[in-house]
């Protein structure tokens, strides 16, 4: 992620924008002391205390109605759903001539940047190569308001596995139950009971089967670095 981040803040030296920043998928980098008024948006726990510990106040969610954002930068993940709606989330932020930065991996995403950028009625895209990823840009002016919609109606939190849990893209085998999680389930003790604990519960596939098929449990929690 570091080779990203160095991409992403050599791309902002291009830019010129005015006004409020934010930066969705946020990570901690010197550049960010350059920045006089930034919000920072980060789902993943340990991402979000290195932000704090450098004195930031990561959310896991940012305003997306307040649409003043001079410049949102954006770290894309690599599942597209997830992407794209963090793309679509920054282009609400943004003020009508705010500009939209993402950077991604060759390898993860990058390659699809300029592509992801337009498929959102973006043009006038620049583009920067290096350091084994890749960066893009473009003005908010001609986006597109329904692939906007879309894009956050797709990406939000969901029913999953017809309906018996909510998940969300970008959670860890979102929207199916893992072949670890699947094996640990039929290999669980016959004789559990009593207090309990399930650590990066995800969506709660394991603490669920617990709770229905082992009545001798009464308490379980349920903990998870990832906010959603």
């Amino acid at each position: 992620m570091e080779h990203v981040l160095e991409t992403l803040f050599a791309a902002v030296d291009n830019l010129d924008f005015q006004g409020a920043a934010a930066f969705l998928n946020a990570r901690n980098h010197p550049s960010l002391k350059n920045f006089k008024n930034l919000q920072e948006q980060q789902y993943w726990r340990p991402y979000a205390l290195e932000l704090e510990a450098r004195g930031f106040r990561p959310q896991p969610h940012l305003n997306a109605s307040a649409s003043d954002c001079g410049l949102v930068m954006i770290a894309i993940p690599k599942n597209v759903i997830e992407a794209r709606f963090l793309i679509a989330q920054g282009l609400s932020m943004l003020s009508q001539s705010g500009m939209i930065l993402c950077a991604a991996d060759n390898k993860a995403g990058g390659a699809r940047l300029k592509k992801m950028l337009r498929s959102f009625g973006l043009d006038d895209i620049g583009e920067l190569s290096k350091n084994r990823a890749r960066a893009a840009w473009a003005t908010k002016q001609n986006a597109a308001s329904k692939e906007i919609e879309a894009a956050l109606k797709e990406g939000a939190m969901q029913p999953v596995l017809n309906g018996a849990f909510m998940s969300t893209p970008g959670m860890f085998a979102w929207d199916k139950t893992d072949k670890g999680s699947e094996i640990l389930a039929q290999h669980l003790p016959k004789n559990l009971k009593g207090k309990g604990a399930d650590f990066g519960c995800g969506y709660g596939f394991l603490a669920r089967h617990v709770l229905e098929n082992f009545q001798a449990v009464e308490n379980l929690i349920c903990a998870d670095a990832d906010w959603r």
